[in-house]
């Protein structure tokens, strides 16, 4: 028997039925093939997208790791780091979910409850200070399900902040 194939596109290109939606890079789509099973064990069932309030946010734990869940309002849902390395307080989630203008273009962000830093929830990036950058998680939505990725985006790791040139959009 072969595995069953997931092709993954960008939110704006038709997707199969029963492939899941997935994020895209801002500037260019992106295709992925691999086998479902081999997708479906890198991630965690978090939770239903009903239970996550549009433009807010709220804690989960993946893999061992505190992570902050944002649904927004068009339903997109994106997966950052609950620590807060200003205030090294794992707050994230408290804080407020909104959007900033850079260069012309809508961001949607997530802004410390402490010290009000505000971070691009598609890539961690602190849009007060670009050298911090917090950790993000692909994040998958499935038959009204979020899976959150077992482990951080490549170039990041779970324990701190990292350079913008290795985030990538979720």
């Amino acid at each position: 028997m072969s595995a069953a194939h997931l092709t993954v596109s960008a939110p704006d290109a038709p997707a199969a039925p029963a492939a899941p939606a997935a994020p895209a890079a801002p500037d260019a789509p992106w295709t992925m093939e691999k086998p479902v099973d081999d997708v479906m064990a890198d991630f965690e069932d978090v939770c239903a997208v009903s239970d996550l309030l549009p433009e807010r946010a709220a804690a989960a734990l993946v893999g061992g790791v505190q992570i902050a869940l944002v649904r927004l309002l068009d339903d997109s849902v994106y997966a950052l780091a609950q620590h807060d390395p200003f205030s090294d307080a794992n707050v994230m989630s408290r804080g407020i979910v909104g959007s900033a203008t850079v260069d012309g273009q809508d961001v949607p962000t997530l802004q410390s409850p402490m010290y009000k830093q505000a971070y691009d929830v598609r890539t961690g990036a602190c849009l007060s200070d670009p050298a911090v950058v917090l950790p993000t998680w692909e994040v998958l939505v499935r038959d009204g399900r979020v899976l959150v990725a077992t482990s951080p985006r490549a170039g990041h790791d779970s324990a701190g902040a990292h350079s913008p040139a290795t985030a990538t959009t979720g």
